[in-house]
């Protein structure tokens, strides 16, 4: 009992020390000669970037600590005032898009001091199991691309500060879109994982058997939402991005059917449509102008649950550390 609370204070120190950095994000670039990486995309101006509708969204800060694998979800969705932001843009193949009787949707946002949660539910009446769901965000500020004859605000989605793009299947996070920078260039990454996001990112799927309406909630562990020029994150910092505005940050469903139309390529293929909440444009992965924003209702200092899938830890407080299984521990200082 005596390392175990030794162990607690270290804990809650680091946390702490993690979380002090509420710097805003232009600070992290200032002085930059260039972008970190190439830009990729639009050379957009003010005047383009005040042209695209960009919805903004608050999460709600209802809760000090919240167990979702025992949650139920009706009620926790009910918790939140509203019917929820609806995912209203189409996008895919319009072809496949059937209307409301094919599809409706919208997903509610919840966080607390170490995670948000995004609570979905979508009607589909044509489940097969195989629908994916991504998720956006970019948690840092304009970036300035002095390169281009005009010095415009480009959002573009760079790794360093934890920008990502997360597809997820049923009941687990899959892989995810993202750039690997260098000097001169970058590679594009379709379909791989950090460390981190592997950590972080978890779905809890409470859709009962045999029923069209789809029901689940997503787990993003702050961590997710860091990089190398990003390397902490936390509500504080949250509220601070894009002016107060929040973290770029959108969501769509690929809904699946098996009747989806065909493509118009040499050997045509089935495509899906897809279900946004902001974006107008399928360009959201890439530029975060495409994206909406989300931003927390207001400073946290809550309590939250670690879900570290492969750690021995069970809940942790600030008050207290719970192991899932024996262990001796070992303090180390700084």
């Amino acid at each position: 009992m005596k390392n175990l609370t030794v162990f607690c204070a270290v804990i809650a120190l680091s946390i702490s020390s993690a979380f002090a950095d509420n710097k805003a994000d232009s600070a992290y670039v200032e002085g930059w000669a260039e972008s970190p990486v190439w830009l990729l995309g639009d050379k957009a101006d003010a005047a383009t970037l005040n042209a695209i509708p960009r919805q903004a969204i608050t999460a709600d800060d209802s809760i000090a600590t919240f167990d979702v694998s025992g949650a139920i979800f009706d009620d926790e969705w009910a918790k939140i005032p509203g019917n929820g932001n609806a995912l209203s843009s189409v996008l895919g193949l319009a072809a496949s898009a059937k209307g409301s009787s094919d599809f409706t949707g919208a997903f509610k946002v919840l966080y607390d001091e170490f995670n948000m949660y995004i609570l979905l539910q979508y009607t589909d009446d044509d489940v097969t199991g195989n629908e994916t769901v991504e998720i956006m965000w970019a948690p840092y500020f304009k970036i300035f691309a002095p390169k281009f004859t005009k010095p415009a605000a480009n959002y573009a989605r760079f790794g360093q500060f934890g920008s990502f793009k997360a597809t997820f299947i049923t009941s687990a996070f899959k892989n995810a879109f993202f750039l690997t920078p260098s000097k001169a260039a970058f590679t594009i990454n379709w379909g791989g994982t950090t460390p981190d996001l592997t950590a972080n990112l978890f779905v809890e799927n409470f859709t009962i058997p045999g029923t069209s309406t789809i029901k689940q909630i997503y787990t993003i562990g702050y961590a997710a939402l860091t990089g190398d020029a990003r390397p902490d994150f936390n509500p504080a910092i949250w509220r601070a991005c894009n002016e107060g505005k929040g973290i770029s940050f959108d969501l769509k469903v690929n809904d699946v059917d098996a009747d989806d139309a065909l493509n118009t390529d040499a050997i045509p293929v089935a495509k899906p449509a897809e279900y946004w909440w902001n974006a107008k444009d399928n360009q959201g992965y890439l530029l975060t102008m495409h994206s909406g924003f989300l931003a927390p209702k207001k400073l946290n200092t809550g309590i939250a649950q670690t879900r570290l899938s492969t750690s021995i830890f069970g809940r942790t407080t600030k008050e207290q550390i719970l192991l899932n299984a024996p262990a001796n521990v070992v303090v180390f200082n700084s």
